[in-house]
């Protein structure tokens, strides 16, 4: 029980680094912050003012489907990436990348036909880094690591490639892998309450 208390603990200040760069203090951020800690959300960001709101937060990290360099750069200085391999840093934006696929999820923020559009482009951000650092990381028995890279962008950018793009499913699918290959990270990184 004191270990399981202990993880949890460890868990919510390690991830919470994150909404630390992003979200100023206010309504928003204590979203996040109780979503993150009880595993699920009353909240529905899919109305327009929400989406709005999400946008003028986010935006200003992105460029387009990928991360701002400079956001990068914060990332590893808050998570002390610096001198670490690039398969450590991988994992790092691989776990908070399934961390904000479930933000954008019917279990969090959004429904189960629409999802903070915002928070899809974030955390494809977040994965496109990871896969950036080391693309190995995303072999899989069954896809190579572009293979499975494509598959991923497919289900977060929708379009016409007929990817099923249930963000909950994904996130499952990448909660999975990383418990598979690297669950000493994801322990840190990815919301026990979500496990």
């Amino acid at each position: 029980m004191f270990s399981k208390a202990y993880q949890s603990f460890c868990s919510a200040h390690e991830f919470g680094r994150i909404l630390d760069i992003l979200l100023p203090e206010g309504e928003v951020k204590e979203q996040f912050r109780t979503a993150a800690l009880s595993g699920a959300s009353d909240v529905k960001m899919v109305d327009d003012n929400s989406q709005l709101k999400l946008g003028e937060i986010f935006e200003p990290y992105l460029d387009d489907w990928l991360l701002q360099e400079g956001h990068i750069q914060q990332i590893t200085d808050c998570y002390e990436l610096q001198e670490v391999s690039g398969s450590e840093k991988a994992e790092t934006f691989f776990c908070l990348g399934a961390a904000f696929c479930r933000y954008s999820s019917s279990a969090v923020f959004g429904t189960e036909w629409e999802s903070p559009q915002i928070l899809r482009g974030y955390a494809s951000g977040l994965l496109e880094e990871a896969h950036r650092q080391h693309p190995a990381l995303f072999a899989a028995a069954d896809f190579t690591p572009e293979e499975r890279m494509g598959d991923i962008r497919g289900r977060l950018r929708g379009g016409d490639g007929g990817h099923f793009t249930c963000t909950a499913v994904l996130s499952d699918i990448l909660v999975e892998h990383a418990e598979k290959n690297f669950p000493q990270r994801l322990a840190t990184l990815y919301p026990m309450a979500w496990r």
